[in-house]
């Protein structure tokens, strides 16, 4: 089509046909130009011959053609005109590129076409490099005839073959996925001995997803990498071409051996420059075929060949077995060998390396070295072996292991059951270490008890309830140890092991000796634990109240062959109660999943969610169907982000106990699952403070060491109705899962629970004793121990005295906030200001005044170098004290709202009449009395026309800055960082609403804050240093601010102009006098800047309306402009949307505008005057 336009513009222009090869070059780009001038001097003048090169290069397919002819689409916004233009170019080119010239031919090419789309994939792939140019519809049919005679015969002569077993739905294989198997495969010689699982072709139809289709063509036969339109993208495999001669045999003796290929022995061949596997159609079967493609070429010939994939199973005694995949020659090529690449051979190298666990010697490995001097095949035996294998790269034999001699264990769970009542209590009296428990029973101190003839320990569980813990003496702890931490409790960590034997049993130091016990255990040792790795912060999910709602479901394998066929474990962990359950399956495909997922809702219920991987098994469409069909949520983990699901942690736990017992039973790893899951389900969980039978249960279940806690206590059984039983069972339940989730909600934040104190000056030192002991005196400390604490420091500041401080950050980090709202201190300052007797109240140390509960205390404790001390009182520093402080001054004045108001430990009470005053002021102190405050006489000031609040002087009807805070303002350095600007323009902000246009005057200040750099380093230009002083004079004028008379109408004067905008809220007295009640101000952004005229000026009222919305509303208000148009706002907008959404925006408001000439707008037009101030004063 350009050359075409080409064409037709160079004769419109009158160009010699001569002509026509430069003009062309000159528009081409260069790539397409160099191609043109790499032809020959005599063809390259030749417009024709170039043109033709032009075709060659980008002329397409007959059949990419016909797929734009069927496929084209209109453009957006295109005519159809262009559209019939298109179809008919890409059909001429399809007739063309086929020599379809007449009508006859015409026919031909379309019966063939509905013929090819009828046809099955199989016989498109088979034909594919003729496919294309097949017009005539009788070759077509006669070549689509043979192929289906010969498929045909072939099925029928597979039949009378010896059927073989078909293969499971298996993955290739891929050394990274290996890498990171949480099992490492077998050994060598055992590697084979166990066949994968079999399944069929049920389970395969299960296990498929949804059709996907290539992106490129649609097809549902092939994905987009294995697409043939992509053949010039896609890298092909590089097949070196194996011709077998009687000749050449001895040459390749060297690199033959013999395999089992699909359970048929064959002659393999390595070849080292074949990347994939090569493999004769004669030795598979249809089945065998994944449906996938390869394109393949040869060396020395530049064609692509595409052949089918096909599933193959390599065994052999030398390496094991191996699933892998092979290119499908023709049977015609047939020679009986098996060509092995590349990709395979890396497959039997990786299975060939098995780890060994230190100086564990097995008979497989020693069998293995005689089996590799031998390629005589053997079969399988019918026995599985029996491996336990853990995370990192080591494995264990149990039968097959070398015997490795083990410590004799110390306790010995049969001479515990020897010892009777009778004779327990006889060692308790004679134990030398339990003397001083005895005396303390006979003293009746402490928390030991006799009862009977057994002394036992007083301990509360998290019910409050007091249990009873059966004292040990010495010769019987090593057993009673061994009972706790190993056999059924499953070798579980010191935390859980001490849990376990504190629960019924007690003796001196038994903490301690706990430890010392795990951390010596043999087998323990030998396993060893993961290393912690450092954990990013991860958000914090919501906690699951009802037992069983949400479950989160994984699977772990492939684990050794158990006695039972099984090798891989389906883990369900409920979120609430952490209650485990694992159930061996043989595999993982979706209706082993199925049904194991019905073995767990039969104990556990149907969940209302569950959370699993993104696994085939979870994701399948039966898994789908049967998830939808009972109403389960499912929610997948993020992909690549495991730890998102909960259950990986039980994993590692499980794995681990598995293989410790193991290792120490000798036992298949599946018969030692239940006493795992026993020793998981009897232990307290450290999320919920209970183990996981207690909350689904109600109780926790017997374990071995309760039955013989019974044996020596004989316990009597509590005789009780089943109704009181069911009540109780009831009440229970439901207390245990109240202080579960408590539970779960405090140990979501977990902390260092002390800190060591800081380091301080000898001088420092003294002045922290001395503060010390003055609150020891005032009895706000005490001396005392916590195992929490926070370090106290001393803070110096210049112009006052040293004050202690205690850090709490640590702390405040952890701790639930309460809310509760602060008064705000513009609306306290304005009530305040408005009477003509106030008082003043101030409260000495108010936060000392609230006492500690005994938890409080706890937490709230501080070290120093010198001691630790625990507050009696509420310290200074904690996150939660204004709050709870401003909740008990709102309980004391409550109903005194009218003529009393607290911020913090500052009263103010206000009164327009001595009577009055003089009742407010009984009342308050009279409630100050009952709630035993105490008040501090000198910073009280009482029945003052003006006074100091809240660093504003107050009363008569106005208010001005406190002179202490005006000095502090003219005092401070001219900056030097932004720290120190950011600083000056927050002391001086407090006092914004008595400067008129602050934020234009700070506007070079705040300028030089802006940017997203860090550094502290600031120009200091004119402009900033005029802007500091500027505002420094403005404070030192003594502005004067009229407190508001919500009996008056209130006046808005607003202005605006290229800088900002001002805003002035005034009222005018008896006089008809205007005074100011505050002054607003605003600079504009760089897109306000942009606004017209009109715009701005109307920004500043809607800023000037929303800011003062708690004056203005529900009052009758007058606004004062100096610009005319906006008279007119309130009636006419105009077609300015903005205005309109404005003056929409004024509608609840009641007010009326009123143009002011700018000479008489002084109070708020200044903004203009101030940049051309600004920019003379440059």
């Amino acid at each position: 089509m350009y050359l075409a336009l080409f064409e037709r513009q160079a004769r419109t222009a009158g160009i010699e046909e001569t002509e026509w090869v430069p003009q062309l070059i000159s528009l081409l780009p260069l790539d397409l130009a160099q191609i043109i001038i790499k032809e020959p001097e005599e063809k390259m003048q030749d417009y024709l011959n170039v043109k033709e090169v032009l075709l060659d290069r980008f002329k397409m397919k007959p059949e990419t053609f016909r797929l734009k002819f069927t496929q084209h689409q209109k453009k957006t916004g295109a005519l159809w005109r262009e559209l019939v233009f298109e179809l008919r170019n890409y059909l001429d080119g399809w007739l063309d590129g086929l020599e379809v010239r007449d009508f006859e031919n015409l026919k031909n090419l379309m019966i063939s076409d509905q013929i090819k789309r009828r046809v099955a994939g199989e016989v498109k792939e088979h034909f594919l490099d003729e496919w294309g140019k097949l017009v005539d519809p009788l070759v077509l049919a006669g070549k689509i005839d043979e192929y289906e005679s010969v498929r045909s015969s072939r099925k029928l002569h597979n039949v009378r073959m010896p059927e073989r077993k078909p293969l499971e739905k298996v993955k290739l294989p891929s050394p990274r996925k290996e890498n990171k198997s949480k099992f490492v495969g077998k050994s060598e010689h055992q590697f084979w001995k166990n066949p994968t699982p079999k399944g069929n072709w049920r389970n395969e139809n299960f296990e498929r997803r949804k059709p996907a289709a290539c992106y490129v063509c649609h097809s549902t036969e092939h994905l987009r990498p294995n697409c043939p339109q992509l053949t010039k993208d896609k890298p092909a495999e590089v097949v070196n071409h194996v011709g077998m001669s009687d000749s050449t045999e001895t040459l390749f003796a060297p690199y033959m051996s013999k395999a089992l290929v699909n359970q048929t022995e064959m002659s393999i061949l390595r070849d080292t420059g074949t990347s994939i596997d090569l493999v004769s159609r004669n030795h598979i079967n249809s089945e065998d075929l994944t449906g996938e493609t390869v394109w393949i070429k040869q060396p020395l010939d530049k064609n692509f060949t595409c052949l089918s994939l096909a599933k193959i199973e390599l065994q052999s005694p030398v390496f094991g077995k191996v699933i892998t995949k092979a290119a499908v020659i023709d049977a015609s090529l047939d020679n009986g060998i098996y060509l092995l690449g590349n990709r395979s051979a890396q497959l039997i190298e990786e299975q060939r390396k098995t780890p060994t666990l230190n100086a564990v010697v097995t008979r497989s490995q020693k069998l293995k070295k005689e089996t590799e001097a031998s390629a005589v095949l053997k079969p399988p035996p019918q026995r599985p072996s029996q491996t336990v294998l853990d995370e990192n790269p080591s494995i264990i034999v149990a039968e097959e292991l070398v015997p490795f001699p083990l410590p004799q264990a110390e306790g010995d769970t049969n001479r515990l059951l020897k010892v009777d009542s009778e004779a327990f209590a006889s060692e308790q009296r004679n134990c030398t270490g339990l003397k001083p428990c005895w005396e303390k029973e006979r003293e009746g101190k402490g928390e030991f008890v006799k009862k009977g003839d057994l002394l036992f320990r007083k301990n509360k569980d998290n019910f409050g309830n007091v249990n009873l813990q059966l004292v040990i003496p010495a010769d019987l702890r090593n057993e009673i140890l061994a009972l706790c931490h190993e056999s059924t409790s499953a070798h579980l960590g010191v935390t859980k092991t001490k849990d376990r034997l504190l629960r019924h049993y007690f003796w001196p130091n038994c903490v301690k000796d706990t430890e010392n016990y795990v951390r010596s255990c043999d087998p323990c040792q030998r396993i060893g634990k993961a290393r912690e790795k450092g954990k990013a912060p991860l958000k914090l999910v919501p906690i699951i109240t009802e037992i069983f709602s949400k479950i989160n479901i994984d699977a772990v394998g492939p684990l050794p062959i158990s006695a039972k066929n099984n090798r891989y474990l389906l883990t369900a962990i409920c979120m609430s109660s952490k209650y485990p359950e694992a159930i061996p399956v043989a595999d993982i495909n979706s209706v082993s999943v199925i049904d194991a997922l019905l073995e767990v809702f039969s104990r556990m219920g149907f969940p209302r969610e569950i959370q699993c991987d993104n696994g085939t098994s979870f994701t399948s469409q039966l898994t789908t169907e049967f998830f939808e069909r009972f109403g389960i949520k499912v929610t997948h983990s993020s992909v690549h982000h495991p730890q998102s699901n909960p259950v990986e942690r039980f994993h590692r736990t499980l794995k681990r106990l598995l293989k410790v017992l193991c290792l120490q039973s000798g036992e298949d790893w599946e018969k030692n699952l239940p006493a795992t899951l026993l020793a998981l389900r009897t232990v307290t969980h450290e999320s919920t403070g209970f183990s996981p039978a207690e909350l689904v249960h109600g109780k926790n279940l017997r374990t071995p060491e309760v039955l013989l806690y019974e044996h020596w206590v004989n316990p009597q059984e509590s005789e009780s109705s089943v109704t009181e039983y069911v009540f109780e069972l009831i009440n229970r339940m439901r207390r245990c899962q109240d202080l579960a989730v408590e539970r779960m909600t405090e140990v979501q934040v977990k902390r260092k629970t002390w800190s060591k104190p800081y380091r301080t000056s000898q001088r420092q030192t003294e002045i922290l004793k001395a503060e010390i002991k003055r609150m020891l005196d005032l009895k706000i400390i005490e001396i005392g121990q916590s195992d929490y604490t926070s370090p106290m420091i001393l803070v110096e500041t210049v112009g006052r005295e040293p004050r202690p401080c205690i850090d709490y950050r640590r702390l405040n980090s952890s701790i639930r906030n309460q809310y509760f709202p602060l008064p705000n201190i513009e609306e306290r300052v304005e009530r305040v200001s408005a009477a003509k007797f106030i008082t003043v109240i101030d409260l000495a140390k108010g936060y000392w005044q609230i006492p500690l509960s005994k938890r409080a205390q706890r937490y709230a404790a501080f070290v120093t170098n010198f001691g630790t001390y625990v507050p009696l009182r509420m310290p200074f520093g904690l996150v939660n004290a204004p709050y709870f402080f401003s909740k008990l001054m709102s309980q004391v004045l409550e109903n005194c709202e009218s003529f009393a108001v607290p911020y913090l430990d500052d009263i103010a009470i206000y009164s327009n009449n001595w009577e009055d005053h003089l009742k407010h002021v009984n009342e308050v102190l009279k409630r100050i009395g009952d709630a035993n405050l105490t008040i501090k006489p000198s910073k009280c000031k009482f029945a003052q026309n003006r006074t100091k609040y809240l660093g504003h002087v107050v009363g008569s009807g106005v208010r001005t800055p406190a002179e202490a805070k005006i000095k502090a303002v003219l005092d401070f350095p001219t900056p030097t960082s932004k720290t120190q600007i950011r600083a000056f323009l927050g002391l001086a902000g407090y006092y914004a609403h008595y400067v008129k246009n602050f934020s234009v005057i700070a506007a070079p200040l705040t300028n030089v804050l802006k940017g997203k750099v860090k550094r502290e380093s600031i120009i200091w230009t004119k402009e900033c240093n005029h802007a500091f002083e500027e505002l420094k004079r403005r404070l030192t004028e003594k502005p004067v601010l009229y407190a508001p008379d919500y009996k008056k109408e209130f006046i808005v004067q607003s202005d605006a102009s290229d800088l900002g905008m001002g805003v002035v809220l005034s009222q005018r007295d008896a006089e008809n006098e205007e005074h100011p009640v505050l002054y607003l101000s605003k600079k504009f952004s760089d897109a306000e800047r942009k606004y017209s005229a009109t715009e701005r000026e109307c920004a500043a009222i809607i800023y000037a309306i929303k800011k003062l919305k708690y004056y203005l509303d529900g009052q009758i208000f007058t606004i004062e402009t100096d610009h005319n148009p906006l008279v007119w706002l309130k009636s006419n907008a105009g077609s300015n949307p903005r205005l309109m959404r404005w003056s929409l925006e004024l509608q609840p408001f009641q007010y009326k505008v009123i143009h002011k000439a700018g000479k008489n707008h002084s109070n708020a037009d200044a903004l203009s005057r101030s940049e051309t101030r600004t920019k003379s004063t440059n």
